[in-house]
């Protein structure tokens, strides 16, 4: 049944870009103090990512791509408990989430200085990265509509 919503939730995101004005939510620390989370462009990044744009992926969220092999390991573990019962949750160490913990907070912190090279790590509007890497209309904006040009 996760694994259903897992699906569904990859569908929408990928049949529906996220844009200003469009059907997500925006950031609640972003809204509130106007800095960018840990998280700020992810679900940009997921979409280019499903769209064929790797490098616009890392510009929107670096911090996804470091930390993907983590999540594929987790969900790894759920499919195989999904198909063959043995439940393996992966265990981390102290020192391991530790220093994960610790690059989520450093990541934070330095996508939001406000000199070089540390804005390159906020994340950009989606027609931004789109004209960075256009398809063969010329730009994801003619493939998928008007995609915005605000924060989000």
């Amino acid at each position: 049944m996760g694994v259903l919503g897992l699906l569904g939730v990859a569908a929408w995101i990928y049949a529906h870009p996220p844009v200003p004005g469009s059907y997500y939510p925006s950031c609640l620390f972003n809204v509130t103090t106007g800095l960018y989370c840990p998280g700020c462009g992810g679900t940009r990044a997921v979409f280019l990512a499903m769209h064929g744009y790797p490098l616009d992926v890392l510009r929107q969220n670096l911090l996804i791509v470091v930390l993907l092999p983590l999540a594929a390991w987790r969900l790894f573990s759920l499919a195989r408990f999904a198909v063959v019962g043995d439940w393996r949750w992966p265990q981390f160490g102290y020192r391991s989430s530790m220093a994960i913990a610790l690059l989520v907070v450093a990541f934070g912190v330095v996508r939001n200085l406000p000199f070089a090279p540390f804005t390159s790590l906020a994340p950009k509007p989606l027609a931004a990265s789109a004209q960075s890497f256009p398809d063969e209309g010329g730009n994801l904006a003619g493939r998928f509509g008007d995609l915005g040009s605000g924060r989000r």
